[in-house]
């Protein structure tokens, strides 16, 4: 990782901004306006240009921790922007690391980037995990939570029900929303496993866990999440039906222009 080190520090002092957030919509089941937004990370260097692969790379290390919590200071300041521009959105989410949550000092740390930032909505801003956290030390994975519960800011965990994913794991490691990856979502249709679908979104909720579908095609299966009170769905890239939303990643000024319903 010193070589990956290097390459940031060596962007950063180039005056190349190193890290850029895209979005992407998380749009209601029944009336497709916007409520929330998913953030990706790309990453840069001023020798390489965009770097593949870092996250996974970084996860467990000092430079994880360190991005996301140059993310989250970015997002609060997008969260910001929308309140100021009257949006009603849930949160924003950021890609935290496993070595974020893990810390010792969580609680501290978030809570005085909340200060400098003099950030209070604390609740609008959202912690993204992927299945790492379910083989990191469950005692520290399990008092990061609890330390993002007490401040009141949300979490998600992606790639729930994917063929690796331990999803009874959710029972111990509670979260606030997962996402669905596309190959689930995709069987809101399957006539040759009727009713899966439901059944799931069922045992999460009864978990008190909300649900989003990735990789929504068409408003059949649109009718069959919001049946579900799935909270939202992600469009595929090839969605076709009578909602106009914005597929794929975005800039903030494309999200910012998205506006909800009167």
């Amino acid at each position: 990782m010193e070589l990956f080190d290097r390459l940031v520090n060596e962007t950063v002092s180039s005056g190349i901004e190193p890290v850029t957030l895209n979005f992407t919509g998380i749009y209601d089941c029944y009336s497709a306006r916007p409520v929330a937004y998913r953030t990706q990370t790309e990453m840069f260097s001023s020798v390489n240009g965009k770097i593949e692969g870092f996250a996974e790379k970084t996860d467990k290390t000092e430079t994880g921790k360190e991005i996301t919590a140059h993310n989250i200071v970015k997002a609060i300041r997008c969260i910001k922007a929308m309140v100021a521009e009257g949006r009603r959105i849930s949160w924003i989410s950021v890609s935290g690391a496993t070595a974020f949550l893990t810390q010792e000092d969580l609680y501290s740390v978030l809570d005085n980037i909340f200060k400098a930032e003099n950030f209070t909505e604390n609740g609008k801003l959202c912690l993204e995990f992927s299945k790492s956290i379910l083989t990191a030390e469950r005692e520290k994975v399990l008092k990061g939570l609890a330390d993002l519960k007490v401040l009141g800011v949300k979490t998600v965990i992606s790639g729930v029900a994917a063929d690796d994913f331990p999803t009874s794991a959710l029972l111990d490691v509670a979260v606030d929303t997962v996402v669905l990856t596309p190959a689930i979502t995709g069987l809101a249709l399957d006539r040759n496993k009727p009713g899966v679908l439901l059944s799931l979104i069922r045992f999460l909720k009864s978990m008190d866990v909300s649900v989003i579908a990735e990789g929504v095609k068409d408003d059949d299966e649109l009718r069959e999440l919001n049946k579900a009170e799935c909270f939202g769905f992600i469009p595929a890239d090839n969605y076709s039906g009578r909602f106009t939303v914005i597929k794929g990643t975005h800039d903030f000024a494309s999200a910012l222009c998205e506006k909800e319903d009167a």
